[in-house]
Parts: C-alpha cells; structure tokens; sequence
C-alpha cells in the first residue's frame, strides 16, 4: 500500500508521507513548486518523515526531496515492486563503477610572495573507502623531503603544520610514493581476498583539479617519474557534489566555492574535523563528501584525465 500526499490548497504541502504515484493527475511539476515553497526547516520535516537526510543548506535539501519524488514516480510508472525497488534505490552499490575510493590531498611547498613556485609535494595522504559502502577501509600518510628546496618557509610550516624535522626525517619522493603504492596494492589484495573478487577498480578523488593535474604532474617531472596509472583519471569530489545537488553558485558564495572546502562542507550540513591543510585531515574531510555522494545513491564517476599539457605549475621550474 503506498503512502499518500495531502495537498493543502492554502497551506501548499501538509504531506507526512510520499506518495505511490500511480495517479497521473498529480504532475511531478506541482509537487516540485510545492517543495520550491518550503522552508528550509519544512523541508528538514519532510525529510525526516521519509527517513532521508534532513542536513544541508535549502538547496542541498531541496535537491534531495526532489529526486526521491522523482524515484517515487519512476518506480509508479514502471510497476515495480515497491519495496524491491526500495531496496534498490537506497543501495548505490549497483550502479558504482568502481570498488574503492582514494582521497588524496597533497601538502607541498609554499612562499606566500613568489610566483612561479615550484611545489613540491611534502605529504602524501590518502583515505581509502569503499565505493559501495562508504565504509573507511583504511589510512595511509607519509611525509617527504622536498629536492628543489630543502628548507620549508616559515609560512609554510605555519600553513601546513608540517615541520622542518618531519621533512628532513622523510623520504624523497619517489620512495615515499612507492610506500603509497605498496600500501595501495596491499588494500587491494585484502579487498579481493574478502570479497571474492577478481578485479578491483580505484578511483582517486580530490578536491579539485589541482592536486593530480598540478602538483603530481610537476612533482613527476623533477622526480623524472612516469605519472602513476592508478592517478590518470580522478573525480574532482568539489564537482561531482556541485552537479548531483544542481548547486549553483554566484557572487561572493562563487568565490567560496572556488576556494573552501569548508564551503562544501557547510553545503550538506557539515563542518571541518581537524586541521585546515593537514594533507591527512583535509583528506578525512574530503572522503566525508565522498560518503554524502554515496548515501545520497550518486554515482561516483571520472571528471579528469590526466594531460602534462593541463598542468598548472611552470613544467621549466621542474629544470632548475
């Protein structure tokens, strides 16, 4: 039996429930201009009535109610089964394209005067997830010794926490990226080994482009490295959250946008843990939207591939 919307003429919608949708006459684009109406603390009812995540700005949530009505009418319309088809909706594991998730956010150097710069990576994090699930499988973090300049400014340190006897106790890079690939194909081992699988596909994410096309390109090149396989393709996480909740940003909340992963945070109603710029914690954050994409039933989906051509950071730095 399905649940059943009341539409209150004066009162726009007074629904404790969603409706089965079998009833053509109430068109998606009536309920979708009744939840336009709502506020964002009616909207935190409704969600909650539906046993939907009832954080995140106005937009976020209306966004979320939206696409679950829409599931509702597509189920109707098709005649599934109700409750199979819930089983399904709510389970993203059947649309992901990969098994595991990296989230990496690379610390490197920094002057807050000088440009060009040539960045080097001082610390490779990463936070493993389950792609299915959501579920951290596990950590791995790594401080490294940066060639070109030994010597971290004091602004840097500042910025990022990271200490002058850290770097200096660390590896180089090309080392400290080869502890990151043992660790990586270890995880992957145990994934197979537990889940009876042949193949496991990883998929790296960041917030934004600049971690893969930028640092770990250049980096690459002063190392006279090949670019790792496993990095080639990324989901930037800043992007694939901004198209799955149709968020649109303008003036000055454009400018946080480009800028703070704070803001992104706040945008599905949560708020930083640990240190802003530690690669590790800015990492655990980053893999925190990960799992909003995953318990919303979004598809975790490539938004870059790697071209030396793309990078940011001036490449004849890398020669000096």
């Amino acid at each position: 039996m399905g649940d059943e919307l009341v539409f209150d003429p004066h009162g726009g919608m007074a629904a404790s429930h969603l409706p089965s949708l079998e009833d053509d006459t109430i068109k998606l684009s009536l309920i979708n201009g009744l939840i336009n109406n709502l506020s964002s603390e009616e909207l935190s009812a409704e969600l909650a009535r539906l046993h939907l995540h009832d954080s995140g700005n106005k937009r976020v949530k209306t966004r979320r109610l939206k696409q679950h009505v829409k599931e509702i009418r597509t189920r109707a319309q098709r005649g599934a089964s109700t409750a199979r088809d819930d089983h399904a909706a709510s389970d993203s594991s059947a649309r992901q394209p990969f098994e595991l998730v990296c989230v990496m956010d690379f610390e490197a150097t920094c002057e807050e005067e000088r440009s060009p710069f040539p960045h080097e990576i001082i610390e490779i994090p990463a936070i493993l997830l389950d792609a299915k699930s959501g579920e951290l499988l596990d950590t791995f973090q790594t401080y490294v010794r940066p060639k070109l300049n030994p010597q971290l400014s004091k602004f840097c340190t500042n910025l990022t926490g990271i200490t002058q006897d850290q770097v200096d106790a660390a590896k180089l890079f090309p080392e400290a990226w080869q502890d990151f690939e043992d660790f990586l194909g270890k995880a992957v081992q145990k994934f197979k080994a537990s889940h009876d699988v042949d193949d496991v596909r990883v998929l790296c994410a960041s917030d934004g482009p600049w971690d893969f096309r930028d640092f770990l390109a250049f980096q690459c090149q002063l190392s006279q490295m090949d670019y790792p396989a496993v990095c080639q393709q990324w989901m930037d996480v800043r992007k694939r959250l901004t198209k799955h909740f149709k968020l649109k940003w303008a003036g000055p909340e454009r400018a946080a946008y480009a800028t703070g992963l704070d803001f992104m945070l706040q945008a599905v109603g949560l708020t930083f843990e640990g240190r802003p710029h530690s690669g590790i914690d800015d990492s655990r954050n980053i893999a925190r939207l990960v799992q909003v994409l995953i318990d919303e039933g979004a598809q975790l989906s490539v938004t870059h591939d790697y071209n030396l051509s793309n990078c940011q950071i001036d490449l004849n730095l890398a020669k000096a």
